[in-house]
């Protein structure tokens, strides 16, 4: 009872989860797991705390330890395919996006390209020095580019067929 909320009653019944984090949240603690598995034994243990620590399967960038003061995060932009975040912390974290990780997905930070690291097992999470920045992350998917660089060749080479096709052939003067 105390952990879910009444947000609606009528046929159905809708309730709000007290529990659950904001679709992104900024952290300043990091663990590293050696794999998949540890991670999802860490993630039932009772020491974890997802409001405050990341859990990494590659290595962590260091971070200060202690409690953050000012750390403040906007949703500017939520799309399908775009989100972008703007943060302010007074120390490095990590910027933990709950939604899947996925190889097509991209992150800037500050307009420039940064590595996005799978949080979580499942989510996305981008390291973020200390200060205000904006993080976006754009879906393109490998196999979106190269759809794109196929259809642009088909696209030449049957032009090019067309002209080629068109060109006078020799022997084919104009008649005057």
């Amino acid at each position: 009872q105390g952990r879910y909320r009444l947000v609606h009653s009528g046929d159905v019944k809708i309730y709000e989860n007290l529990d659950a984090l904001p679709r992104a949240t900024l952290v300043h603690r990091a663990r590293v797991m050696p794999s998949d598995g540890e991670v999802m034994r860490a993630m039932q243990g009772a020491d974890f705390q997802p409001a405050q620590e990341v859990l990494l399967s590659s290595p962590a960038r260091p971070l200060e330890p202690g409690p953050s003061t000012a750390d403040r995060i906007g949703m500017l932009a939520y799309e399908p395919e775009r989100i972008l975040v703007e943060v302010e912390t007074d120390r490095p974290g990590y910027l933990v996006v709950s939604d899947a990780y996925y190889p097509g997905w991209r992150a800037t930070l500050d307009g420039q390209p940064t590595e996005i690291e799978r949080a979580d097992f499942l989510f996305r999470a981008v390291y973020v020095p200390a200060g205000r920045h904006r993080v976006e992350f754009v879906y393109q998917p490998a196999s979106f580019l190269l759809g794109a660089g196929v259809s642009l060749a088909a696209l030449l080479g049957s032009a090019a067929g067309w002209l080629w096709a068109r060109r006078p052939r020799r022997g084919q003067g104009v008649a005057v």
